[in-house]
């Protein structure tokens, strides 16, 4: 199977997280120099580095004991240097509403490993976050984009927003005090998502910066940029994200994903078969990968897995489970939180 292009984030993203650690020097530029990449190059706005980077200085942070708020503490800064493009975008969207749709939509300009999902229900719009890969999610980067949403919530409004319902999926922490001028009163953890609750208000809540004109212009930058980055990226790149995304909607089957991607059946087998794998193999790697990522949210209910992972009856579901990790998903959980 060919070597998979490695997701990438805009080097804005990463020149704030960098600014940011190396104000409580946590982190310097001889670390840069380490990851093969310099503050320099950081401050294109359209160009891309691997999300790795991302994760290496959080690393380097977490080894000199940084405060336990920084994320917290970074995301409520505005680098005016570091802003990439999808910013630049939100910038200019009518109102909240549109700003969130741009945002939802165009995340993988930001990031392709952080996805961000929205809806409005019942009067209230629930925003959500989620970490592709699960190596990469820890508290302090979770505080810090939810953080850094609302000081850009705050830039896009002149208004302080806060949810109304805020979720995390790590423990209770020290800094209460802080999490509540940020968040709110009203903050649960040990969650099985990452999310926050918003009046449906917020939804109309005008952009100051509006500007069709410029806004449309900036749209089809994005469009071009994402073009860019899915014509470098291996087709099974492209047929594991379609299964991640509608995985737990029902009917990902082969004919489905390859009616996604504007091919025939037998054109994706092909190109499956040219890339060394082939559409089972890889409903098969997203299965168990989610399956573990699941089970190792608490209070997760076990009889819910077998509709997330897709499958028609649960019994399939478990003996799938145990050909996969030679256990059931109840011992696998476990033996998880035994260690």
């Amino acid at each position: 199977m060919k070597k998979a292009r490695e997701p990438t984030a805009s080097a804005a993203l990463v020149l704030d997280l960098f600014d940011g650690l190396h104000e409580f020097n946590l982190v310097d530029d001889q670390d840069l120099q380490r990851f093969g990449i310099s503050r320099e190059q950081l401050l294109h706005a359209e160009k891309r580095a691997p999300v790795s980077l991302i994760h290496q200085l959080w690393q380097c942070a977490m080894e000199k004991n940084p405060p336990a708020n920084i994320g917290l503490s970074i995301g409520q800064r505005l680098n005016p240097l570091a802003r990439g493009l999808l910013s630049h975008l939100v910038s200019h969207t009518e109102n909240m509403g549109d700003a969130l749709v741009l945002f939802r939509d165009k995340s993988g300009l930001m990031s392709e490993a952080e996805k961000v999902a929205f809806s409005v229900s019942d009067g209230v719009v629930r925003v959500q976050y989620n970490f592709i890969n699960p190596d990469h999610y820890h508290k302090l980067a979770i505080e810090r984009s939810f953080s850094a949403a609302l000081t850009w919530f705050k830039q896009l409004t002149g208004k302080k927003i806060q949810p109304v319902e805020c979720g995390f999926r790590h423990s209770p922490v020290d800094y209460m005090e802080q999490c509540a001028d940020v968040f709110g009163d009203n903050i649960l953890f040990n969650q099985s998502q990452d999310y926050m609750l918003f009046d449906a208000s917020l939804m109309a809540t005008p952009v100051l910066s509006r500007n069709v004109y410029l806004k449309e212009l900036l749209l089809k930058r994005a469009e071009n940029i994402e073009h860019e980055m899915v014509s470098v990226a291996p087709l099974s790149n492209l047929v594991i994200q379609t299964i991640e995304a509608h995985l737990g909607q029902g009917q990902v089957n082969v004919l489905w994903v390859a009616n996604q991607l504007n091919m025939s059946r037998q054109t994706l087998h092909r190109k499956l078969k040219q890339e060394d794998t082939h559409f089972s193999q890889l409903l098969t790697e997203v299965r168990q990968r989610l399956a573990k990522q699941y089970l190792a949210e608490p209070g997760l209910q076990i009889e819910s897995l077998s509709e997330k992972l897709g499958f028609e009856e649960a019994s399939a579901f478990f003996k799938a489970f145990k050909s996969w990790f030679g256990m059931t998903p109840k011992a696998y959980q476990k033996n998880r939180s035994n260690h």
